[in-house]
């Protein structure tokens, strides 16, 4: 009786081991998520960092819109696909916000409402100036180019008639 007794005592207490070592596992797993999920963050605010132009090539650009040859319409397609970009990595920043609450709560929950919301907001974001984007510049790279302009006239020119 007394060694069923320790027995029973010895099976309790592994099973007690084992269920630390679940729960040590599954924190465990929830930390990796969390890691995984900050990579996976900072690698999309570095996709849409990588689309955004400096404000002196910017200005460069539309002050010369004209001579270029790029319409209004398409100068804010670029607007909203740079726009589009940027709120992207602001948000970015957002998602990464949320996984440091999560983790400062000890959580590490990745599918806390404000992590997933923000994140589909991100992704959202650069996906619609990934998409605005590529359509620019299809548009751009199909446009016929426009005639050059006719050669000015000099005084030697004439003379030489």
């Amino acid at each position: 009786m007394l060694r069923a007794l320790v027995r029973s005592l010895m099976h309790a207490s592994a099973q007690k081991g084992d269920g630390d070592k679940a729960v040590e596992q599954a924190l465990e797993n929830r930390k990796e998520a969390i890691r995984t999920y900050i990579e996976q963050t900072k690698l999309l605010v570095t996709l849409a960092s990588a689309f955004l132009l400096a404000p002196a090539g910017l200005v460069a650009v539309f002050k010369e819109r004209a001579s270029v040859g790029i319409t209004a319409a398409e100068a804010v397609a670029f607007v909203i696909a740079e726009g589009a970009f940027v709120a992207s990595v602001l948000i970015g920043y957002v998602v990464m916000g949320t996984i440091a609450g999560s983790q400062d709560d000890g959580s590490f929950d990745v599918y806390r409402p404000a992590t997933r919301w923000f994140s589909l907001a991100q992704f959202g974001l650069y996906l619609a100036g990934l998409i605005v984007f590529i359509v620019l510049g299809v548009v751009l790279a199909t446009a016929p180019v426009p005639p050059a302009p006719p050669p000015a006239v000099t005084a030697t020119a004439s003379a030489h008639r």
